[in-house]
């Protein structure tokens, strides 16, 4: 529906009620993908002297939950742990988090108390270094810690991980990594490993359902992608949907993944149940190149995407905020080429005394 024939329809609706609307339209860089919110408040004779509630728009929601509860979104990469400011709109560095600790890429646990990585070592004040790759050559084991940095421990059976994502009580891993170079689920309380029959697959940070019965990845192929629930203890495994880069929707049983299409140009991101049922579209974006990652409320999810027709041409990246009520969207950070890509939600004020990287 056009937004003129949607606000006809608004305003036709009679005398019913009185109806108070707020459109607004973000500006998106292609004609299939408006962005468009409306807010709309039905009340009759008996609430005319009450308030009205309007719907925050995005950009404030996030700069209020920021101040409030430290909400922000979070990478770890070359033994730099970075934030994102959404009033500023900037990537800064974190200091305090993993402190002396080396690595090469990690993940947060849901609760943001704890983080995974590829730990090649310890080395102090490693942040310091701005253009270095985090002294990080050679082997390299997976490692826990805190977020702090202390309480390091490591698992020298598993090398090289990546792809690391928690469970939802924190007491495993699913990753990527040797001896078996394939899918392996990891127990922290034992340091014992399960692996699952899969090469040339990945998962992404939200693998796990919400009660821990599934996890989802994607399967490689030449020219397909396929997403693939996994049920650990029967070792069932269910094709979804065609297409990748698939997490849990926090709080549902829905899984998001993307589907870009074979020119990697014009991306889908759809929801889907893990049975592959109700398959139904997102929203839809020029060149994506991450998955979905979202707030552990299962309302925000942030992406990154090339810049766009209407945006400044200097533009390489951007990383996005995406609200699944109202379809509205904002940008909250330029990124470069060499920058990271890979995000994650977390809410810990400590973690916002920054400085810029």
């Amino acid at each position: 529906m056009r937004p003129s024939q949607l606000i006809s329809a608004i305003l036709g609706l009679g005398t019913a009620g009185i109806f108070i609307f707020v459109l607004s339209i973000t500006t998106a860089s292609e004609p299939y993908h408006p962005i468009l919110s409306i807010s709309s408040i039905s009340c009759t004779e008996a609430c005319l002297s009450g308030p009205l509630v309007i719907q925050e728009t995005l950009g404030d929601e996030l700069g209020r939950r920021q101040k409030q509860d430290g909400l922000s979104l979070i990478s770890l990469l070359w033994s730099k742990v970075y934030t994102v400011d959404f009033t500023n709109r900037s990537l800064n560095l974190a200091p305090g988090a993993l402190k002396h600790v080396s690595f090469r890429y990690g993940t947060v646990s849901p609760d943001g108390t704890q983080a995974a990585f590829d730990s090649c070592g310890n080395t102090a004040g490693i942040q310091e270094l701005p253009n270095s790759e985090g002294n990080c050559t050679g082997r390299s084991d997976l490692g826990t810690a805190r977020i702090n940095g202390s309480g390091l421990r490591t698992v020298p059976e598993i090398a090289s991980p990546f792809g690391i994502c928690w469970s939802p009580d924190g007491s495993q891993l699913a990753l990527t990594g040797s001896p078996a170079n394939g899918l392996t689920l990891v127990d922290l309380q034992t340091d014992k490993a399960q692996q699952i029959d899969e090469t040339d697959s990945f998962f992404e940070p939200q693998c796990w359902s919400r009660d821990g019965s599934l996890i989802v990845y994607t399967r490689n192929q030449v020219m397909k992608q396929t997403v693939v629930a996994y049920n650990p203890k029967t070792k069932q495994k269910t094709e979804v949907a065609s297409g990748g880069y698939a997490n849990w929707i926090p709080g549902t049983d829905w899984i998001s993944f993307k589907d870009c299409g074979v020119e990697l140009q014009r991306c889908t991101y759809y929801e889907v149940r893990s049975d592959g049922s109700d398959k139904r579209v997102l929203f839809k974006t020029l060149a994506a190149t991450t998955p979905l990652s979202w707030s552990s409320d299962g309302r925000l999810a942030a992406y990154v995407s090339v810049g766009r027709a209407k945006e400044p041409k200097t533009v390489s990246l951007r990383l996005r905020v995406w609200r699944i009520s109202d379809n509205s969207e904002v940008w909250v950070s330029n990124l470069s080429e060499t920058d990271t890509i890979f995000f994650q939600w977390i809410a810990n004020k400590d973690l916002l005394s920054v400085r810029p990287r």
